[in-house]
């Protein structure tokens, strides 16, 4: 039996050894190297690595979509909140909206996706995406509340 610190000192080992192969590998390996590693993810490791990789866009992205299609994992609404902000940072706005569309299909949407939506969009004053953003809620079966957003 595992204890928590085993399992603790795991997901870090794991997490480290994804980031070194994250930072060394070519683009376009990065996906054959990962399968090659025999890593096995964690809804720890995934968030730990795409926090890492915050400000790595695309990166991260690449990796979000790897992780996804590993064996006995899904990820939860708080990696896609996570890929969302990173996006949002390097500003690849479809890209982002892709994922929300991904979370709307398995029924993750929240108000709370939204709000780190158009907290994204007003600090890059994108003030006519951030109103848009708050409009289009309902299109994604979210009921648009103002309460929320006070504290974006």
């Amino acid at each position: 039996m595992y204890s928590s610190r085993e399992i603790l000192q795991d997901s870090s080992d794991v997490t480290k050894k994804i980031c070194k192969i994250m930072m060394s590998c070519p683009k376009l390996g990065l996906d054959t190297m990962l399968d090659q590693s025999g890593i096995r993810v964690s809804t720890d490791v995934v968030e730990k690595v795409l926090e890492k990789f915050e400000n790595a866009g695309m990166l991260a992205h690449r990796f979000f979509e790897w992780s996804g299609k590993q064996r006995n994992y899904e990820h939860n609404v708080r990696a896609y909140h996570i890929m969302i902000e990173s996006l949002a940072k390097t500003r690849q706005y479809q890209i982002k909206w892709d994922l929300v569309n991904s979370m709307k299909s398995k029924q993750m949407l929240n108000i709370e996706t939204f709000c780190i939506i158009m907290r994204k969009y007003s600090r890059a004053q994108k003030v006519d995406e951030a109103v848009y953003t708050f409009n289009v809620m309902n299109k994604y079966d979210v009921t648009p509340n103002l309460a929320p957003f006070n504290g974006c």
